[in-house]
């Protein structure tokens, strides 16, 4: 799990030597933490257009009955 977050959960593997940043709300979400989820995977989709720096999104899942909560893939970046 990475660190440094107060809300919530990032976790980074690599799977056939990519790696990924798995993005979700807190094990105690608020009432808005599914639609904080949605809205943070559409602005990385908007942004892939554009010079401004950010992880590239690689897929996400508004659909709260997939896992129980919105969630979204995103690509590492090097940082803090």
């Amino acid at each position: 799990m990475l660190t440094g977050g107060t809300q919530n959960i990032l976790l980074r593997f690599s799977r056939a030597g990519r790696d990924y940043v798995f993005r979700r709300p807190p094990l105690h979400p608020r009432p808005e933490s599914n639609e904080t989820m949605r809205r943070e995977s559409r602005v990385l989709g908007a942004l892939a257009e554009t010079d401004v720096p950010h992880p590239a999104l690689i897929a996400s899942c508004g659909d709260e009955a997939v896992l129980g909560f919105a969630f979204y893939l995103m690509e590492p970046v090097d940082g803090f």
